[in-house]
């Protein structure tokens, strides 16, 4: 263990891919996601929920002093302990295991772990990490293993969810945006295809369709309110799927194709730098 990596921080600041240093030395699982759940109709009443890895969950109070440390700082190497990535890992674990082996970094390598587990249609949080993971692959420009990850949803279909489909729809125009960059025009319009079949079965989903082309869930006062890198990173994400959306849909009235092209670019370039400064 890198003992000089060890980090003191409050409960409520635990990160996504460390472990809990404990204070007889032990370490915790891996932390897959922090909820904060509030206990009572007070403000201050606030509790901390840590899912680990292992599908165990603990409860700290909020303000509780800790330590943690990165997986891989924890263990002298990349996914060591439970992730090692053998040869017959990898393969059990398919592509997230080879996005294992090929990437360290503090935004991708944690999605890749969970996924790694366990990825289901029918589980919005595995989506959304799904979506993440890919956009994340195609923000660094490995569009082909991006192009891997969201061929898990080609199955997908619309079940009335829209908590399922609101990731699966970004997967969806990403996939466009690959196969228009490989010249394969027909297959990119069966991807928009998809998306409008769906909302074109609901007036009130084609009235918001509207406003989402014309710029209403973009994340600029966001970004410019982001605290850390962190922060910045996860707004600029959520920048970009919209973007995303309304270039491959076409713009709308007040913001054109042209300006979402434009403005996708800047923000991959700014994603770019996050990420490289996340790698380990």
């Amino acid at each position: 263990m890198e003992l000089e990596k060890i980090q003191d921080i409050l409960s409520e600041n635990l990160g996504e891919g460390y472990r809990i240093v404990r204070d007889n030395g032990e370490l915790s699982p891996v932390i897959e996601w922090v909820d904060w759940v509030q206990q009572s109709d007070n403000e201050e009443d606030i509790c901390v929920e840590v899912n680990f890895d292992d599908e165990t969950m603990e409860i700290f109070e909020k303000g509780l002093k800790l330590r943690q440390i990165w997986h891989e700082d924890a263990i002298g190497g990349i996914i060591q302990d439970n992730y090692d990535i053998s040869e017959t890992q990898i393969s059990k674990a398919g592509i997230f295991g080879q996005i294992l082996n090929t990437y360290h970094n503090k935004q991708i390598s944690p999605i890749a772990i969970r996924l790694s587990k366990r990825f289901k249609l029918s589980v919005s949080k595995d989506l959304w990490d799904l979506i993440a993971l890919a956009y994340a692959l195609y923000v660094v420009n490995d569009t082909d293993t991006a192009f891997q990850v969201l061929s898990l949803l080609d199955d997908a279909e619309f079940n009335n969810n829209h908590d399922l489909w609101t990731p699966i729809e970004y997967g969806v125009v990403l996939q466009s945006a690959i196969y228009i960059a490989k010249n394969e025009g027909a297959l990119a319009q069966n991807c928009i295809e998809k998306i409008t079949l769906v909302r074109s079965r609901n007036a009130l989903s084609t009235k918001v369709l509207t406003r989402v082309l014309n710029g209403s869930l973009l994340k600029h006062e966001d970004i410019e309110k982001s605290k850390d890198k962190k922060s910045e990173y996860t707004n600029r994400m959520a920048h970009l799927y919209q973007l995303m959306f309304i270039h491959e849909l076409g713009g709308g009235t007040e913001f054109s194709v042209d300006r979402a092209n434009k403005e996708i670019q800047e923000n991959i370039e700014k994603l770019r730098d996050l990420l490289e400064f996340f790698n380990e």
